[in-house]
């Protein structure tokens, strides 16, 4: 089920960043939304997420290691069953 509300907008890191591959954990935060229990964060290789690293949390952030490469990522709002449409798509770029 979707529930009419989007996914707040994403806030780091910011879309077409480059980020330092010696850093190995990454800070993923997004706008916070209200009547929201959870959000699903998905980071993919490929901006159709075909294979992703999907995680729920109740909070608007987490730390993930990322390796090398290029990455997509966006937000789904979700409260109970009811999960909302996905926020835009970020790229970012972890250069060595």
């Amino acid at each position: 089920l979707k529930f009419a509300c989007a996914a707040r907008e994403l806030q780091s890191p910011q879309a077409n960043s480059e980020l330092d591959a010696s850093e190995m954990n990454y800070f993923f935060t997004w706008e916070k939304k209200n009547f929201t229990s959870e959000y699903i964060i998905e980071v993919g290789k490929d901006e159709k997420f075909a294979k992703t690293y999907k995680k729920v949390v109740k909070t608007n952030f987490i730390q993930m290691p990322l390796l090398t490469g290029t990455y997509y990522w966006r937000v789904f709002a979700k409260n109970g069953d009811l999960v909302s449409s996905p926020s835009q798509v970020y790229k970012i770029v972890i250069k060595p």
